[in-house]
């Protein structure tokens, strides 16, 4: 199995370092990350970052990462408490701060074999240990499929909403193509802190 840590290398994308040979089963994801990804960048809308086989241009994955935050003054009783829990004077505050993942995707060729499980404990750890802890939340508006939100659920995430119906009614929807879902960084700060 690859080692994101030990076998490839951590890339940040710039004109002189683009993404090369990435394709994901996501034509989206595809595309973004092959021809906006640069753009967003450049309009400070988001960084992306991307893993490379060592010694290689060949892209394994890639994420983009962007400010973010909750506004709990606008959700359901039960929805807030659940992110205004041990939080301490909460009732001062209208939004707690958050990292976005805007877009992430695993290679076809590199699907399957732990790389998303290891690229979600990347992000995790960086967003503590490398951005000086300046986030309590990490966001994903997550495609409403199952395979994905699978994926999100099991790396710890949950929904902000607790029903598609009360985020569609919050959204002013009739179909939901993606869903919010949060990752509370405080426990995993208290062991790597």
């Amino acid at each position: 199995m690859l080692d994101l840590a030990t076998d490839c290398d951590f890339n940040i994308l710039s004109e002189k370092n683009p993404i090369k040979g990435f394709r994901c089963v996501r034509e989206d994801l595809n595309e973004f990350f092959s021809e906006d990804a640069l753009r967003y960048k450049n309009e400070l809308l988001g960084i992306t970052y991307f893993f490379t086989v060592k010694n290689s241009e060949k892209a394994i994955c890639a994420y983009t990462l962007s400010n973010d935050s909750i506004q709990v003054h606008t959700l359901s009783g039960s929805r807030k408490k659940t992110v205004e829990a041990d939080i301490p004077r909460s009732k001062l505050m209208k939004s707690y701060p958050a990292t976005l993942i805007g877009r992430l995707g695993v290679s076809e060729e590199f699907s399957n074999g732990g790389i998303g499980r290891q690229l979600m404990n990347h992000i995790k750890a960086s967003c503590i240990l490398e951005d000086g802890n300046r986030c309590r939340f990490i966001t994903v508006d997550a495609y409403n499929e199952n395979d994905v939100i699978g994926y999100y659920t099991a790396m710890g995430f949950s929904m902000l909403f607790s029903s598609e119906e009360q985020e569609r009614e919050y959204y002013k929807r009739k179909h939901l193509k993606t869903r919010f879902m949060k990752f509370d960084l405080m426990p995993l700060y208290k062991v790597l802190g």
